[in-house]
């Protein structure tokens, strides 16, 4: 899955304040977080085993499993992974599931014959993203997407990442997964920030996962408007890029001819437009627009407009 990369750096980067924020753990500054191996073959590569040792030496074991949809397995899953690790370590366990799309089905708890186990769901896309932003909460920012309000946030988000103070790499990773995270909610949200921070994104390893994620969702409309039902995806690779290319070019050219000088960063700009949609407005754009300010609006707010959209 796509999202492992996602929620392997978020918890790498942010697991207290998933776990204190979303979770609902208390953790003081004196506390010592320890990821711990996932040392069965059963545990999936998103999951994650953090040991919490207190400033009196007291431990105990978070199990937070990250879950894109619901699956009726997830109870049972969670219950192995919980008894291997109480088996290992002998110590108090605390399992958690973060669910990122709304689900009639998800229940915190499993009950059969002889067992009865409970655990914390974490439904993320009930969280009011509004409280996110407000509190500056850097960490969970890459949630903001999936959750209420978070279409009208993505953009504050966005920025709240990009102008805090975290390393370029970690920038880099934070808005990866918010553009990897929110492809779920959307076609065209990730494509805008993709475009937006491209220059700090490719920092990431999230990069090259996510470029899968656009062209995924590109390919397909490319499919159905020039019917390409019968090509390889190699075939449409190749013909994505030469559209892009010639539309990309098109654009440029005209707008060199109305305005002679171009500044480098509208050129950048229109080279990391994915879809061909958007550059067919801009092709009209750069023809009537009376004004590079005015194109320049223009294309700012055909970015935001398609950002709304599901």
């Amino acid at each position: 899955m796509q999202y492992d990369v996602s929620t392997k750096i978020l918890i790498a980067k942010c697991g207290r304040e998933i776990i204190h924020r979303l979770i609902g753990i208390r953790l003081t500054d004196d506390d010592v977080l320890e990821e711990l191996p996932q040392e069965t073959v059963s545990l999936k590569r998103a999951d994650a085993v953090i040991m919490v040792t207190d400033k009196t030496g007291n431990r105990r074991i978070v199990l937070i499993e990250i879950q894109t949809a619901w699956d009726r397995d997830v109870p049972l899953r969670l219950l192995d992974y919980r008894t291997r690790y109480r088996l290992k370590y002998g110590l108090e366990a605390i399992s958690s599931v973060l669910l990122l799309q709304p689900s009639g089905q998800a229940v915190a708890q499993y009950e059969d014959n002889e067992v009865s186990f409970r655990f914390r769901l974490i439904r993320v896309y009930d969280l009011d993203a509004q409280d996110i932003v407000q509190e500056g909460l850097i960490c969970l920012m890459p949630f903001v997407p999936l959750m209420r309000h978070g279409k009208d946030l993505v953009g504050q988000a966005d920025d709240l990442i990009y102008e805090s103070s975290l390393p370029r790499k970690d920038k880099a990773d934070m808005l990866g997964a918010m553009a990897i995270f929110s492809s779920l909610v959307s076609r065209d949200i990730p494509r805008m920030l993709f475009s937006k921070r491209r220059d700090i994104m490719i920092d990431s390893p999230a990069y090259e996962v996510f470029k899968e994620v656009v062209y995924e969702d590109v390919w397909k409309d490319l499919t159905e408007k020039y019917q390409l039902e019968g090509l390889t995806e190699d075939e449409k690779k190749i013909r994505l890029a030469m559209l892009l290319l010639q539309s990309r070019n098109d654009v440029i050219k005209i707008l060199k001819f109305r305005f002679e000088t171009l500044p480098p960063a509208i050129v950048q700009a229109i080279n990391e437009l994915w879809h061909p949609d958007i550059l067919d407005k801009l092709l009209i754009s750069a023809v009537t627009a009376p004004s590079l300010e005015q194109f320049t609006h223009e294309m700012d707010e055909e970015l935001a407009r398609r950002a709304q959209l599901k």
